[in-house]
């Protein structure tokens, strides 16, 4: 990823940043509200495209992709936006099973497996609720949980703390961790100094964008590398609450 325009000429919002972030790796990208955070997260789902530079998802050059082969390479990842699509007149359980549902899961164990993300998020006594009665915070869960549920080799989650309080914000870093010790890589785009301060805690890479380039937090050597998200492996992504039956392989 070198450089991203958005529809200004004259306005970069990503100017030569590069990033890898390996299967295995929780990395967080934290910068001011209007930085480039959600662009550059977008970029790494390829769902937009850079003006110069690669996007590379799982060994594969995003951007060189036809479009059927685009949408089956985005089957294996998990991406939770900043305003999640809500389906408003279905149950916070359909929310999140029809990720699966779509993809083909039997009806059974996609609720049987969204029933476990939920759980890990805090919601477990919400599955029945309507997305309406929850919280922004609440709803912004719901849409990880539906990201979580397809077992991704990539997750990119985007502000998912912003209105959350401190047991809620630990809850899910602990599922975060989880999903990148077993196997994920993960890119988490945030503006909340909790997060990115137990992030630099526990030594995970804390990244910022400053006016469109990408600076490093700590002391640690980061060599710049193309943007490069996981291997090519297809790693099973069983949850903290209660291990599910594995990952799906395509």
């Amino acid at each position: 990823m070198s450089r991203y325009r958005d529809g200004d000429p004259d306005s970069l919002v990503i100017d030569q940043v590069d990033l890898e972030v390996a299967a295995g790796e929780l990395a967080v990208l934290t910068g001011v509200s209007g930085a480039g955070k959600t662009t550059a997260l977008r970029l790494a789902a390829g769902l937009d495209f850079p003006n110069e530079g690669v996007v590379s998802l799982l060994g594969r050059d995003v951007g060189r992709l036809r479009a059927s082969s685009r949408q089956r390479l985005r089957r294996r990842i998990g991406y939770a936006p900043q305003d999640p699509p809500i389906l408003w007149d279905r149950s916070v359980l359909e929310n999140v099973a029809i990720a699966l549902t779509v993809a083909g899961e039997r009806r059974g164990r996609a609720r049987a497996r969204a029933t476990t993300a939920l759980a890990a998020l805090g919601l477990g006594g919400d599955i029945d609720a309507r997305p309406s009665s929850l919280s922004a915070g609440a709803r912004q869960l719901v849409s990880l949980a539906r990201a979580l549920v397809v077992e991704p080799d990539v997750l990119l989650v985007d502000e998912p703390t912003a209105y959350l309080d401190a047991t809620s914000t630990g809850d899910v870093l602990h599922v975060l961790l989880d999903a990148a010790e077993l196997g994920a890589a993960v890119l988490v785009a945030t503006t909340d100094s909790r997060l990115t301060d137990a992030a630099e805690h526990r030594e995970l890479r804390v990244l910022e964008l400053v006016n469109g380039h990408l600076e490093y937090h700590g002391d640690t050597d980061q060599s710049a590398q193309p943007i490069v998200l996981a291997n090519d492996n297809v790693v099973p992504f069983p949850l903290r609450v209660a291990a599910s039956a594995g990952g799906q392989a395509e």
